[in-house]
């Protein structure tokens, strides 16, 4: 499974860095973003889960002199239950801080990570449960369309235990343009 995620998230870069050589920097200060992509259970989470998929909508600030960008998120993710039909599904809201690595190409390398809470089923009913994440990913154009590609390490915390899973996703920025 892990072969599998590291050919996913190499061929991405293979692909990002192959798309356009215009630049993958947002020309605003705010964007807006969505994707969608795999989820893979991880850790106790993945004998009892199955992968699943996830979608995921985004507001990021891009301050002109500040070295990093802030971004605020709403993701889903919905997993299979091993030997068992039914699905666990989890919404998180997340607050990263996304640092992306100065390079001279067209495809802008990034870190993110981030606090945030999670709703998960526990014990019958939902609850809401600490959650954090780190991730890498990569800006490019292709044509143009100010896209990502991103692999994330995200953990919940219930009860003595966590959940941990690996959201790998692909998606676009857009840069909204407000005219008063």
């Amino acid at each position: 499974m892990t072969r599998t995620m590291a050919g996913a998230f190499v061929g991405l870069a293979l692909l990002a860095a192959s798309a356009s050589a215009q630049s993958a920097v947002a020309t605003e200060p705010f964007t807006i973003g969505f994707s969608a992509g795999m989820s893979v259970p991880g850790g106790d989470f993945s004998s009892v889960a199955k992968s699943g998929y996830n979608l995921s909508g985004m507001v990021e600030y891009s301050g002109a002199t500040l070295p990093v960008s802030f971004r605020g998120e709403g993701q889903w993710q919905q997993f299979g239950i091993k030997g068992a039909t039914g699905s666990f599904k989890v919404l998180t809201a997340l607050a990263n801080v996304v640092y992306p690595i100065p390079t001279s190409g067209p495809v802008t390398p990034y870190a993110t990570g981030g606090l945030g809470a999670a709703s998960i089923p526990f014990n019958g009913k939902r609850g809401i449960r600490f959650a954090y994440d780190l991730g890498v990913g990569v800006r490019f154009q292709v044509r143009t369309v100010a896209s990502f590609a991103e692999l994330n390490w995200q953990s919940i915390e219930a009860s003595g235990a966590s959940l941990r899973q690996f959201p790998i996703r692909v998606g676009v920025r857009l840069s909204p343009s407000f005219d008063f």
